[in-house]
């Protein structure tokens, strides 16, 4: 048992470094970077469930649930017990790798049934915040770890003058009712991307006057057609 352990931990040391061997500064192919990390994944040994290459800011590659524990061990030591989070499967979690382009960004978002941590595998940047208004900018480096509760508004964002690679986990609230992609509230988005009960909060937040002068463009707008 003890030699197949020793087999574990060496596959786990090896993505690290395989992953910091890729070249993320300037301006590479982003498909050849996506192809690289698959590749980093596969000769390590772990599964990737999903691919995301569509993303406007960038792509994401998802774990095999079976893979998290090792993910947790090797991206996040010793954070296991200090952050609370825990390796069980009770917990409910989820891995994944988050690729940001130069200079761009996830929404102003937050999560109704999970918290995160991410491990910044490069240099990169984040915003976070209690309320609705965007926190200021904090730029971080290779090796910082940042834990986000359930609710807090968060936006991870990419650095200047090369990609931005995260180790991610997920936390579920609930195991029961685990989170999912759709679970995003984005508040303030590049993309357009806002999502319905944002759009909706924005709506209700509005003056009367504000209502009446938007109900007043849309009129004019279809009676122009």
């Amino acid at each position: 048992m003890a030699c197949l352990d020793g087999i574990i931990v060496g596959v786990m040391k090896k993505l690290v470094t395989e992953l910091s061997n890729i070249n993320t500064d300037g301006e590479p192919d982003e498909h050849e970077l996506a192809e690289q990390i698959r590749a980093c994944v596969k000769d390590c040994g772990y599964e990737l469930t999903e691919v995301n290459e569509d993303k406007p800011w960038g792509s994401y590659f998802r774990f095999c649930d079976d893979d998290t524990e090792r993910f947790l061990e090797e991206f996040f030591p010793g954070q296991i017990v200090n952050d609370n989070i825990s390796a069980s499967k009770e917990a409910g979690l989820n891995a994944k790798l988050l690729l940001v382009s130069p200079e761009q960004g996830l929404s102003w978002q937050y999560h109704d049934r999970r918290s995160e941590i991410w491990s910044f595998l490069t240099a990169g940047g984040y915003r976070r915040s209690t309320t609705d208004k965007q926190g200021e900018l904090r730029e971080v480096h290779r090796g910082d770890v940042v834990q986000f509760a359930a609710g807090e508004r968060h936006r991870l964002v990419g650095r200047d003058g090369g990609y931005t690679l995260v180790a991610e986990i997920w936390q579920h609230t609930n195991p029961a009712d685990p989170s999912d992609e759709e679970d995003i509230v984005r508040l303030i988005d590049d993309y357009s991307r806002l999502s319905k009960k944002a759009a909706f909060k924005a709506l209700i937040n509005q003056s009367p006057k504000d209502l009446l002068q938007s109900a007043y463009k849309s009129i004019n707008k279809h009676i122009s057609k």
